[in-house]
């Protein structure tokens, strides 16, 4: 079993900082959120800074106006200098739910990664805490622009582990181990595709889940769907080893929301997608006439990525799933695949066998917009 030492919310909350998904951890005060992160971070090899909202002003978190040459800039604040010049970091922002009055500027911190005018390096994570609202200093609800950037997690407040840095004064607090409670950093790319097609598959099938925005408002400051959210929890899971299911199912609530995890959850579990590798090694596996619409799409655009981003053996293997897939009776399904394959073809090579007998018209076409195709 992933991690047997850690909860499914470390595990979680790991993959978010090694994927870069901005997270937002929910738990009681006192509960040490702020002192575990900041021995996490440094456990993780990571600059730490931690800028607590309820005690910061706008400048604080944006930098302070100035003139320079003739123009006004923000010079960025100190912490920002220290995390642009760290080897890798993690920014912490405190207390997120006490900075009503800064969440608009919070806003393109953690999503665009900007600080007044300077940048965050691509190395930094972001981690945000918050007590509950109904316990918080001025605590306000998030605004939904604001809350759909995080995965939202609960802080799970484990007493044993607590007396036990207790009796040492805390010098030993250990941090989950990615190496060890993550998958390797080699599969990460491949989890992506599985997990990204999935999802894709799903929301081609459930348009309703591609954007649903909560009528009310504590709804809103927690997750939903989006094109973002999804986003976000495809690159988080994608951090995952393969039967982590608990942990999988935290980062979708997360980011999308309880409703829309477990109708994704649902619809994933009965279409029982098989690997594009496979489908690339032997195109018959799948039954292309009979197929659903929604597993077809889901299947031919994983195969479409791998040919795309391989070698001239991926590309053709790529273009024989089309050809076989337009060959059995779908080829409204193949044709917007073969297009991207046919336009990337690699230089020297020709296509296929069957190319032409499956998407004759599209050739003829490619080849009057001026594209040099090799028959």
């Amino acid at each position: 079993m992933p991690g047997m030492s850690t909860h499914p919310s470390q595990r979680a909350i790991a993959a978010c900082v090694r994927a870069n998904v901005p997270v937002l951890i929910e738990g009681m005060p006192g509960e040490t959120k702020t002192a575990s992160f900041t021995a996490w971070g440094e456990q993780w090899d990571r600059h730490v800074e931690v800028v607590t909202g309820a005690s910061r002003d706008k400048g604080d978190f944006m930098g302070m106006p100035v003139e320079r040459d003739g123009e006004v800039v923000y010079s960025p604040p100190q912490w920002v200098r220290r995390l642009q010049t760290a080897d890798a970091g993690l920014l912490v922002i405190d207390e997120l739910a006490s900075t009503s009055e800064t969440f608009g500027i919070s806003m393109r911190i953690v999503q665009e990664r900007v600080v007044g005018e300077a940048d965050l390096p691509g190395t930094v994570s972001i981690v945000a805490i918050s007590n509950p609202v109904d316990v918080a200093v001025d605590g306000a609800d998030l605004p939904a622009p604001v809350a759909n950037r995080f995965c939202h997690i609960a802080w799970h407040f484990d007493f044993e582990e607590w007396a036990e840095a207790a009796l040492d004064d805390f010098r030993h607090t250990t941090a989950p181990d990615m190496a060890r409670v993550l998958c390797r950093l080699s599969e990460v790319a491949d989890n992506y595709l599985r997990t990204m097609t999935s999802i894709v598959g799903f929301l081609k099938a459930h348009a309703a889940q591609r954007s649903r925005i909560p009528s009310d408002l504590v709804r809103q400051s927690k997750g939903f769907p989006t094109p973002r959210s999804w986003t976000n929890a495809a690159h988080a899971i994608a951090h995952l080893k393969a039967r982590d299911d608990a942990a999988r199912l935290l980062l979708l609530k997360g980011c999308v929301g309880e409703a829309a995890a477990s109708e994704y959850l649902a619809w994933a579990r009965n279409a029982d997608l098989p690997d594009a590798r496979d489908v690339m090694a032997d195109p018959s596996i799948v039954k292309w006439r009979s197929e659903r619409p929604d597993r077809l799409f889901a299947i031919v655009s994983a195969v479409r990525t791998l040919a795309q981003n391989g070698d001239t053996e991926a590309w053709k293997q790529g273009m024989q799933v089309m050809i076989a897939c337009a060959q059995d009776g779908k080829p409204d399904v193949a044709t917007p695949g073969a297009k991207r394959l046919l336009a990337q073809m690699p230089p020297g090579t020709r296509m296929p066998r069957g190319t032409s007998e499956a998407f004759g018209d599209l050739i003829s076409r490619m080849q009057t917009a001026g594209l040099a195709l090799a028959v």
